[in-house]
């Protein structure tokens, strides 16, 4: 359901922000045509406007060429009138026909052609005739031309007083052309940004508002899932107390042994001084009831069946207690044994009810001190969940908050001075909003990955797999990259042998990413990630050695919590402060852990320990040793 919803409010993002870059992009070819066609309408102007200068340059050097005795002012006064001549008649083909090359365009409508192609007073007409006369003086020699010539009474009396109105005609008709096509582009650019500012106003009711409900419904919701933990393990301890009876659990794929605190009280060891193993609780059996509680784990294991058994057992301080011990067989799908779990509870007070009075008399202040104690313990417990609650939901309301109020104040900048924005500013806005709004999923994906951690819903599936080859695959995903964006080398240092480990594949590659994206993001520049592997008491230990700026001490019992990026709050790398907080759970839903040495200004090391497949299962010799 979850899953549906962060999907379906990224499909409408994604498809707002497709819509907003289309229309940008539209808009921007829109103004690029609007700005061609004014510069090629300018172009087209000022060139018709021309074509006045030149009739009355070329009126004045024929007038020139006819009243001058100077055979040098004559020639010269001749070139002009010729050069003057070819460029009228080259600028009149552009304006008929267009050019591309000079970006000119081909403009013509009915009163264009009335003014250009009248058979008796049209343009072409009265220009040709006019050039005709200019050709005339340009072909006469100095002793030919007079004041009386038709040529040149033609220049000084008719031709440019008719010329001029026409041309200017044109030129007046060309502007008013070049106004009404610019008017129809801009007409089509304002509705582009009608499109545009209602776009962005259904992704607000359609996508942020939305988003803002669901993230307030998964804060709560989270919030009572922590409150609803917390109060279930307190029953579940205070039940496990008033009835004297632990559970414990053993993984035949790496013979741990884990129990419950109360286990430990029957026993009588305190937790921290005292390492569980098969051998060392079969130690704590009585001797004569050692090869019977033997059996019962090695007929719950072969039969696959429930068993159980009452023994006796003997603490550190000699005293004996008897117990109900029952054993229960987990399998895979495939049939195979994995591990036996089952519950210890004390019951010398249903058996021995005298000799238990006279035990409780004795023992009396020590029972005060270890109630109190452990009264103590679960007052501090809990205490500390609230806080750590309390911190983790400030952090993370105030770590949803800024990308959110990034994105809402970017919308609200392009929505109300949207006039007054440049394309350039328009498109660094819409790509602050897009990097806020990818942060924002970031975070609301990594917290969701916590919340189902927590919540014992993160699904993982342990089987053997190659930690050679998963970590090779990462190293190149990294090595294509950040590591190129950062300029770090990276280095797998792995014998020839191939390493297999117990670890779910997806997960474990999730764990070595984010420890390998922060061993190049907080490096140095030109610097070196290092992965080695060690294979130590049936745990396959991975290095990843950087060569960064290192891990104060007082940063380091910080690092694991949520949020806290230490001091790299205020740096410009990207990161939510939540990676590492996923990366440890999900080792210890592993049955794995996590570590970490760092030296300020030489690097850090962090290391994982993953069970590691020997494919030989130690449990049997194990008990038969013990025996």
């Amino acid at each position: 359901m979850k899953t549906a919803i962060v999907n379906s409010l990224r499909f409408r993002y994604i498809l707002g922000l497709t819509t907003l870059a289309i229309l940008v992009t539209v808009s921007y070819f829109t103004m690029q045509n609007i700005v061609s066609q004014q510069r090629n309408f300018s172009q087209l102007v000022n060139l018709a406007s021309h074509q006045s200068g030149l009739v009355n340059r070329i009126s004045y050097f024929t007038g020139l060429m006819v009243l001058t005795d100077d055979r040098g002012e004559f020639d010269m006064a001749k070139s002009q009138v010729g050069r003057t001549v070819n460029k009228i008649k080259a600028n009149h083909q552009i304006l008929l026909n267009g050019s591309k090359e000079e970006g000119i365009p081909f403009v013509i409508n009915e009163k264009l052609e009335r003014i250009y192609s009248d058979p008796e007073f049209g343009l072409n007409f009265s220009l040709n005739r006019f050039l005709r006369h200019a050709e005339g003086i340009y072909q006469s020699n100095i002793d030919e031309l007079t004041t009386e010539s038709i040529d040149y009474l033609y220049m000084t009396t008719f031709g440019p007083h008719v010329l001029e109105p026409m041309i200017e005609s044109a030129v007046d008709e060309y502007r008013s052309i070049s106004k009404s096509s610019i008017l129809r582009i801009e007409r089509v650019e304002l509705i582009i940004w009608l499109v545009s500012l209602s776009v962005l106003i259904l992704e607000v009711v359609l996508i942020f508002n939305p988003l803002v409900k669901k993230t307030k419904f998964a804060i709560n919701s989270l919030e009572k899932s922590i409150s609803d933990h917390s109060a279930s393990e307190k029953r579940l301890l205070n039940a496990q107390r008033l009835a004297s009876i632990g559970d414990w659990q053993l993984n035949l794929e790496d013979n741990l042994l884990e129990w419950t605190d109360e286990i430990y009280r029957i026993l009588g060891v305190k937790r921290g001084t005292y390492l569980p193993s098969i051998h060392t609780a079969i130690m704590y059996v009585h001797p004569e009831d050692r090869k019977a509680v033997e059996n019962m784990l090695i007929d719950t294991r072969e039969h696959k069946t429930p068993h159980s058994i009452e023994h006796r057992i003997v603490r550190p301080d000699g005293s004996e207690r008897i117990v109900y011990n029952q054993s229960v067989a987990h399998t895979n799908d495939d049939g195979h044994v994995h591990s036996l779990t089952g519950t210890i509870q004390d019951i010398t007070e249903r058996k021995q009810i005298q000799n238990e009075l006279e035990l409780y008399r004795n023992d009396l202040e020590k029972l005060v001190e270890d109630r109190t104690y452990a009264l103590q313990v679960a007052c501090e417990d809990a205490e500390k969940a609230n806080n750590a609650k309390s911190q983790f939901l400030s952090s993370m309301s105030h770590e949803l908050r800024t990308p959110l109020n990034a994105i809402i104040g970017f919308s609200e900048m392009i929505k109300d001075y949207s006039n007054e924005i440049s394309d350039d500013e328009m498109k660094e806005y819409i790509n602050r909003i897009l990097k806020s709004g990818f942060h924002l999923l970031e975070l609301i994906n990594e917290v969701l990955d916590l919340a189902r951690i927590d919540a014992g819903q993160n699904d993982i599936n342990i089987e053997s797999i190659s930690a050679t080859e998963i970590i090779d695959e990462t190293i190149n995903q990294i090595v294509s990259g950040i590591a190129r964006k950062y300029h770090v080398n990276l280095i797998f240092q792995a014998d020839d042998v191939e390493c297999f480990v117990f670890a779910d594949s997806l997960r474990f590659k999730q764990v070595l990413i984010n420890l390998l994206s922060n061993a190049v993001k907080y490096n140095i520049e030109g610097g070196s990630v290092t992965v080695k592997m060690k294979l130590n008491d049936f745990k396959l230990r991975i290095y990843v050695i950087d060569t960064g700026l290192g891990i104060s001490e007082e940063d380091m019992s910080k690092l694991f919590e949520p949020f806290e990026r230490l001091s790299h709050k205020n740096s410009n790398i990207e990161g939510t402060g939540i990676g590492l907080t996923v990366t440890k759970q999900l080792m210890e839903a592993m049955d794995g852990s996590i570590g970490v040495e760092s030296t300020v200004g030489v690097g850090s090391t962090f290391w994982i320990d993953i069970p590691y497949d020997t494919g030989i299962k130690q449990v049997k010799n194990e008990i038969n040793a013990a025996h």
